[in-house]
């Protein structure tokens, strides 16, 4: 986010470290904010990268039913948009 944030944009940023956070009256300026700098889909190429990964590792779990079942719940995770 900080990297295409200027600004405005970049103070808002800087805000949300310095004070650990926003209030929840905040949520929707912020949403927007997140949504403009394009951090929801930042956000879903690293869940898609590291889900790969939990993908690839789990051809390794011997047991077929529990690595079946790993494999369900990682489907399921990235196709979850909220």
């Amino acid at each position: 986010a900080f990297a295409n944030a200027k600004g405005n944009n970049f103070k808002k940023m800087k805000e949300i470290l310095k004070n650990k956070g926003i209030q929840r009256k905040q949520v929707p300026e912020y949403k927007k904010l997140y949504l403009e700098l394009g951090v929801n889909k930042e956000t879903e190429e690293e869940i898609t990268k590291y889900t790969k990964r939990a993908l690839l590792a789990l051809k390794n779990l011997s047991d077929e039913k529990s690595r079946n079942i790993l494999i369900w719940l990682a489907n399921q995770m990235l196709k979850r948009k909220s």
